[in-house]
C-alpha cells in the first residue's frame, strides 16, 4: 500500500510538472500498475495495508468512480488473510478499522457494483461498526445513483 501511495505522489508531482494533475490520471495509473504486475499477497503486505488506512481515505476523498474498483479489489485480496487469523485481536481490530475506512470511501466513490458488493458484505457476519458504515455507504450510493 505504501508503494501505491508513493506512486500516487510521484505521479502527482510528475503530472503537475507536465500541467496535467488530475485524480483521474493518478487512479488510472495505480489501477493499470496493479493489473499489470500484481504480485501475490504476502503477510507483510496485509499488515502494511491495514496499518495505513490513509490511502483508502485518500481514494475516498477523490470522489472518483475509478477508486471504487481499486478499493473492492483490495478488500477481496485482504479478506482471506484476515480470515486466516480469527483469534488475533490486533489483526481483527485493524481489519475492522480498514473496512470502516473502505466502506466510507465506497460511499463517496461507488456505483452500482460497489453497492452490490456492500450489500453482499452486510449479509456476512461483520462487526457492528463495519455494518453501520456499510449501510450508510449504501444510502450514499443510492443518493448518487438517483441523481
Amino acid at each position: 500500500m505504501r508503494t501505491a501511495l508513493a506512486i500516487l505522489l510521484l505521479l502527482a508531482a510528475h503530472t503537475a510538472f507536465a500541467g496535467e494533475c488530475s485524480v483521474e490520471n493518478m487512479t488510472s495509473m495505480v489501477e493499470a500498475r496493479a493489473k499489470k504486475a500484481a504480485p501475490p499477497a504476502a503477510e507483510s503486505d496485509f499488515h502494511l495495508c491495514l496499518c495505513d488506512p490513509h490511502t483508502i481515505d485518500f481514494l475516498g476523498a477523490t470522489n472518483s468512480a475509478k477508486a471504487s474498483p481499486i478499493i473492492v479489489r483490495l478488500w477481496k485480496q485482504l479478506h482471506p488473510a484476515a480470515d486466516a487469523k480469527p483469534n488475533d485481536t490486533n489483526i481483527q481490530n485493524d481489519w475492522a478499522a480498514w473496512r470502516v475506512s473502505a466502506t466510507a470511501a465506497l460511499g463517496a466513490t461507488g456505483g452500482a457494483d460497489a453497492r452490490a458488493f456492500l450489500a453482499d458484505q452486510i449479509t456476512h457476519k461483520i462487526d457492528r461498526g463495519v455494518k453501520r458504515t456499510a449501510i450508510t455507504a449504501i444510502h450514499a450510493i443510492d443518493l448518487h445513483l438517483a441523481k
